[in-house]
């Protein structure tokens, strides 16, 4: 049996003893699924903590939210060249599911003001420059 059946076989395991123990899907989930917030920059792993205990809501909430603001922000930018002329960009697919009230509006809203405001600063310069 390789790594990744062991794996799997484990999380079966867990998954068949959290059902005979009549636990809601949201609590059998949480105990055998952890978002890695490891890979993120200190500052945003705070941020994402931070916003996750502000809103009462799971750390996975805010943090896909700031996946899918850093996928647009490099949008096209980037590419991985397979071969001569050939050229792969990114693309990052995401649906934040949760149940109503959970906190998705407010945790995305909280990631996404910022880059608003920017991008508000850049619409009213490029008005001006137009109305030049």
């Amino acid at each position: 049996m390789n790594e990744l059946e062991k794996l799997r076989s484990q999380a079966n395991e867990i998954v068949e003893q959290e059902r005979r123990r009549n636990l809601s899907d949201t609590e059998s989930i949480e105990n055998i699924l952890l978002f890695p917030l490891d890979f993120f920059p200190e500052k945003y792993r705070q941020a994402i903590v931070e916003i996750s205990e502000a809103i009462d809501t799971p750390v996975e909430i805010p943090a896909m939210a700031l996946l899918s603001l850093i996928g647009a922000s490099i949008g096209r930018t980037r590419c991985v060249q397979a071969k001569m002329g050939w050229k792969e960009h990114p693309n990052l697919f995401m649906a934040i599911v949760g149940r109503s009230g959970i906190g998705k509006s407010p945790a995305c809203d909280a990631i996404f003001k910022h880059i608003q405001k920017i991008e508000e600063v850049w619409y009213n310069e490029l008005k001006e420059k137009k109305s030049e």
